[in-house]
């Protein structure tokens, strides 16, 4: 028999951890640049999580901001990407649902996120499968939700309804819960640990 999926969100649901932080201590201006652009420039951002942009591209934009040396920026942005916190009682507890499920991390990121997070934090063990917005050239709530879809097709899902989504965005969760899964939202790193013992113990 197919396993249902549980379909898990990196950012504000696994992991807080930002980009260029590690310089943030001692370069508030380089936080103020940085926060501005998130809050700010909504198309390069989409366009970065769509993989038109690529993440040399912003680093540039950064450092003409903050008037920051390029290469240093790119080599903090590398080494941040490369060391972002995970919970490590989430990551375990994840290890339990894929006895029961199918478990896809399911992020709206950028190419680093490929490139260098899930090679060094070994995430590729972690989860049966990684769908990243920047690989595949879409969001998770483009396409009336093609890449859960896709998924339901092919794993075989024919019941939706007893598969999950945990995901910060309302709207995310919104359009899942649309489609016929259990959609649920998450505040902190508390919610998501809650939310897969919820599920454990469901199965």
């Amino acid at each position: 028999m197919n396993k249902n999926i549980v379909f898990i969100d990196w950012d504000g649901t696994l992991s807080w951890s930002r980009y260029w932080e590690s310089l943030f201590k001692t370069n508030a201006n380089l936080e103020k640049v940085v926060n501005d652009f998130f809050s700010f420039e909504e198309e390069m951002k989409s366009s970065w999580m769509r993989g038109k942009l690529k993440s040399e591209d912003v680093n540039k934009v950064i450092s003409n901001r903050s008037g920051l040396p390029e290469m240093l920026l790119w080599q903090t942005f590398i080494s941040d990407c490369q060391n972002m916190k995970v919970n490590p009682e989430a990551l375990s507890l994840i290890e339990k649902l894929k006895e029961k499920y199918t478990v896809i991390l399911v992020t709206g990121n950028m190419d680093c996120f490929s490139r260098f997070t899930v090679p060094a934090l070994g995430l590729n063990k972690i989860f049966d499968r990684i769908i990243n917005s920047s690989d595949v050239g879409y969001l998770k709530t483009d396409y009336d939700g093609k890449t859960f879809i896709d998924c339901f097709k092919q794993y075989n899902i024919a019941d939706i309804s007893k598969s999950y989504l945990l995901d910060d965005s309302e709207k995310t969760c919104v359009m899942f819960a649309g489609l016929g899964g259990k959609a649920m939202k998450v505040g902190n790193i508390g919610d998501t640990i809650r939310y897969i013992e919820t599920i454990l113990k469901n199965n």
